[in-house]
């Protein structure tokens, strides 16, 4: 019951709360919407027309001067220029610079804004400290945020570096190890190919070994075969080839006794016959030394 009671009760406020007027619900809607103006930075921006004939890439100096003047804008840099246009509280202008302050000094971390002020702004006049906040101008507020950049991005830098270095490492491990893996995989394939290798080479050694042994052995008692075949065939092939032998040079004998006297004969007869030839000649020329004398004699008659 204490439930349904609560439901009820709800039920009703819902229903209340929507019979609201319109009025009433402007009013909340604009008290909200102050609410979340006043919890922010209010930024107001000044839109400037670069030329009346609404094209691109088209800027009309003189009009875009005269509107800047017209909006009080000039004025207002003017002003800005001549006083301390940007301010900031003490804690969040410590918060703030206080890297670029411990980078540049290599000190401690700093405990009042003039301190830092001092340090990072060497001239006096580019800032004022209040009672709860710090004015800079335009120029020192520029400073100070381009080291502030500049300390973020070596910041920036420095993280990148530390975590591609570990990111580096992390892989330079898993690659260590899947290295080593690999190199104990292939050295223990390399092993087992080199004894599969070894284990060929020496069953093929063992069967060099034993087949040499068989040939030797097998050559060794076919040698003895064949000597004690010849020691049992030698007697009758042996007088066999001494009868053969002995009629060979009995026949050789004769052959050469013929052919030597065949050869005298020639010879003899050659012999004779050039002697003949010899005793022919010495003839004819006898015979023509005595024509020629008897010729000589007749001759020196005549005369």
């Amino acid at each position: 019951r204490a439930g349904a009671r609560k439901t009820n009760s709800q039920l009703v406020a819902q229903r209340q709360a929507d019979k609201r007027s319109l009025g009433a619900q402007f009013k909340q809607q604009l008290a909200e919407l102050i609410r979340m103006i006043e919890s922010g930075r209010a930024h107001y921006v000044r839109c400037i027309k670069p030329n009346n004939l609404r094209r691109a890439h088209v800027f009309d100096a003189p009009q875009v001067i005269r509107q800047l003047r017209c909006s009080g804008v000039t004025e207002t840099v003017r002003a800005r220029r001549a006083g301390w246009p940007v301010s900031h509280p003490f804690e969040e202008f410590v918060d703030r610079y206080s890297g670029v302050y411990m980078r540049a000094s290599g000190q401690a971390h700093p405990k009042t804004a003039e301190e830092v002020a001092r340090f990072l702004l060497k001239s006096e006049t580019e800032w004022r400290l209040g009672h709860t906040k710090i004015f800079l101008r335009d120029a020192a507020s520029a400073g100070l945020e381009e080291r502030y950049k500049v300390f973020k991005l070596s910041c920036k830098l420095l993280l990148q570096a530390r975590v591609r270095a570990w990111l580096s490492w992390s892989k330079y491990r898993v690659w260590g190890s899947a290295s080593v893996r690999i190199q104990s995989i292939y050295r223990m394939w390399t092993a087992v190919r080199d004894r599969k290798a070894k284990a060929v080479s020496l069953r093929r050694l063992q069967a060099s070994l034993r087949r040499t042994s068989a040939q030797a052995r097998l050559r060794t008692r076919a040698s003895a075969a064949r000597q004690l075949q010849a020691a049992m065939r030698a007697p009758g092939p042996r007088r066999e080839f001494a009868a053969v032998k002995a009629g060979a040079l009995c026949l050789q004998a004769g052959t050469r006794r013929e052919s030597a006297s065949a050869a005298h004969a020639r010879v003899v007869s050659a012999v004779i016959a050039k002697e003949r030839e010899e005793e022919r000649r010495r003839r004819e020329k006898e015979e023509r030394d005595q024509l020629a004398a008897a010729e000589q004699e007749r001759a020196a008659a005549e005369a």
